[in-house]
């Protein structure tokens, strides 16, 4: 769809885009693989308690990461890339932010496949590529091909929500209560956006996304010991 709206060139910068902002997918998709066995246990041994307990704090560890990746994204660019390939910046940092979200709703198919009730994922990842479709059809053309990158955010987010609300069901009707408040989880969804925003806005002030990125660090540090005993939980 790109080629035939914005051109060639246009795909080319767009693929290295993409490919740039999947790239902390490898962090997320470990954290994932770590995760999903532990997640399996508490399934099995009915300690939904403990789940609750820990899932926010999962979610919160993988939005700060790929937030420090978001805000560091000009400098990787000036690095990797070649000057022609200056303007993905506007496409990498929607793409890395989907990958969050897609790391969300995996951890909610995961527990949906717990259940074997995993026919809604793929009724919703269908409405969702048509939708994705529409909205390149409608933005791309009203704006160019960076505007794809935000669509994909956009759905990911759409599929984050909609497995949330779903899985939610599941757990209500098995008495099993909830695994995390709509309300919480939408509030962690607009974070991730609201950093994308911020990080677009910054592209030029280099040192104030460096001073974000230090707070992101010292919070950390003096959340060593609730961070290290998180996931020490895991394993």
């Amino acid at each position: 769809m790109i080629q035939k709206i914005s051109g060639v060139e246009q795909v080319g910068i767009y693929s290295v885009a993409y490919s740039i902002g999947n790239a902390i997918n490898i962090i997320s998709n470990s954290i994932n693989q770590t995760i999903t066995p532990w997640l399996y246990r508490k399934l099995k041994d009915n300690d939904y308690k403990e789940i609750r307990k820990n899932i926010t704090y999962i979610f919160l560890i993988v939005l700060l990461i790929i937030s420090v990746f978001i805000l560091i994204v000009p400098e990787m660019l000036n690095i990797i890339a070649a000057k022609e390939y200056k303007e993905a910046l506007d496409v990498v940092r929607p793409v890395a932010a989907s990958t969050f979200f897609s790391f969300v709703y995996g951890l909610f198919a995961t527990i949906e496949f717990y259940f074997d009730k995993n026919k809604f994922s793929m009724i919703i990842s269908g409405i969702l590529a048509i939708t994705n479709i529409l909205l390149n059809l409608v933005f791309i053309n009203l704006f160019d091909y960076r505007a794809a990158g935000y669509t994909t955010m956009v759905c990911y987010a759409l599929l984050a929500i909609g497995h949330l609300i779903y899985t939610n069901k599941i757990l209500e009707k098995n008495k099993k209560g909830y695994l995390i408040r709509n309300i919480t989880m939408i509030f962690i969804i607009l974070l991730m956006f609201g950093i994308v925003i911020v990080s677009q806005m910054l592209n030029g002030f280099v040192y104030i996304r460096y001073l974000i990125i230090a707070f992101i660090f010292i919070l950390a540090f003096f959340n060593r010991k609730v961070i290290i005993r998180k996931l020490n939980n895991f394993s």
